[in-house]
């Protein structure tokens, strides 16, 4: 979308109207994100309108390890399989878009882009998959249409191999 802007959270952007409609989404956006983006545990990507500074969207990313026991389906097993138990992986671990500009793309965008910083990652850390853990059934199938597994079939954990990801 060429009238996002999508760049890390800084102290400009405007956060406080920030509504999405899920509590835990709103709130990690106004009361820990910064927090968690200035301590390096946490790399919070925020969406503005270009030439403003209200954000209408974010997403955050970090690193996490999976217990391959947690992976049933075959397709997930073989993207995630590594040596050992141990499965690191890049973690989407927060999207929202606020309410007044969902159904506009900004969703779409905003994933495109942690795909893009995905790749990134993997080609100087060797992390083959990014994961995450989807609010809802609805937004499970959302992120399927963008192409994620689901680590077992009625779960909300899914991956996406970043070999895939090259190839589109």
């Amino acid at each position: 979308m060429d009238m996002l802007d999508i760049r890390p959270l800084d102290r400009q952007h405007g956060l406080g109207a920030f509504s999405c409609g899920e509590d835990r989404i709103d709130n990690y956006l106004r009361l820990n994100a910064w927090k968690e983006q200035k301590s390096h545990r946490m790399r919070v990507f925020a969406a503005t309108i270009k030439g403003e500074l209200t954000v209408v969207g974010y997403y955050s990313l970090t690193f996490i390890v999976w217990n391959e026991e947690v992976v049933e389906t075959e397709r997930a097993k073989s993207k995630l399989t590594r040596s050992g138990a141990a499965i690191p992986a890049i973690y989407l671990a927060k999207l929202g878009v606020t309410d007044d500009h969902k159904r506009q793309g900004i969703g779409e965008a905003l994933v495109r882009d942690a795909f893009i910083r995905s790749i990134a990652i993997a080609n100087n850390a060797a992390i083959s998959t990014l994961t995450l853990d989807a609010i809802s059934e609805a937004k499970a199938k959302w992120y399927e249409k963008l192409g994620f597994e689901r680590f077992a079939p009625d779960d909300l954990k899914m991956v996406i191999s970043l070999a895939t990801l090259r190839k589109t």
